[in-house]
């Protein structure tokens, strides 16, 4: 694992501190993919919806919410509630509807 250092010019916190790199080329989530097509599907914009989850309490960025669209953030069980009902869908219609396009996606053949 490659690691940034970082030194600290207080002599009270005189060391070092590691930042690690983090592996962004396996899937963080399966709902993701999902999310972006509803979402263009309904003619909203990431900060439409973003606009949509806080009014319905999810204090979300849009920032945030590409990061999860793009797969790079994983989604916590609780966070699956607001984001369905933020696209108007129960939210085992969406984890159903994740689970069968990361189905079909594991069933394809790889890219020559």
């Amino acid at each position: 694992m490659s690691c940034s250092v970082f030194r600290t010019h207080d002599h009270l916190l005189s060391g070092k501190v590691k930042f690690g790199k983090q592996n962004v080329n396996e899937p963080r989530n399966i709902i993701g993919p999902v999310v972006r097509q509803i979402r263009e599907q309904q003619n909203l914009t990431q900060a439409m919806l973003v606009a949509k989850l806080n009014l319905k309490g999810w204090d979300i960025s849009r920032e945030t919410l590409a990061k999860l669209e793009a797969q790079i953030r994983w989604i916590a069980d609780f966070e699956i509630i607001p984001l369905a009902k933020g696209l108007g869908l129960e939210p085992t219609e969406l984890l159903r509807r994740a689970i069968q396009a990361s189905t079909k996606l594991k069933k394809q053949p790889p890219a020559a």
